[in-house]
């Protein structure tokens, strides 16, 4: 329960986010990446929603201002319609 306890309280890493304790445990450490690449993938996905298809998104703040490419996916592209599956 202590090893638990340890890596709800130091999941953000950082003192300055709320954790009174940076992970002390391979298994926090592991946490505390997998919150942010969640965090992350979470703010692509939200700048993406409006945007079309070949276009690109604002500057996303929280993204070190950086803006999301949607990329343009074809379904039958001409390369694989030559072939028989």
């Amino acid at each position: 329960m202590l090893l638990l306890q340890h890596m709800i309280l130091s999941h953000h890493n950082e003192p300055e986010y709320g954790s009174p304790k940076r992970p002390m445990i391979p298994e926090g450490e592991v946490l505390h990446y997998l919150d942010m690449l969640d965090a992350r993938m979470y703010d692509m996905q939200k700048a993406l929603d409006s945007v079309k298809p070949g276009e690109f998104s604002e500057k996303v703040w929280l993204l070190n201002n950086r803006q999301m490419y949607r990329p343009v996916f074809q379904e039958n592209d001409e390369r694989d319609s030559n072939h028989e599956y």
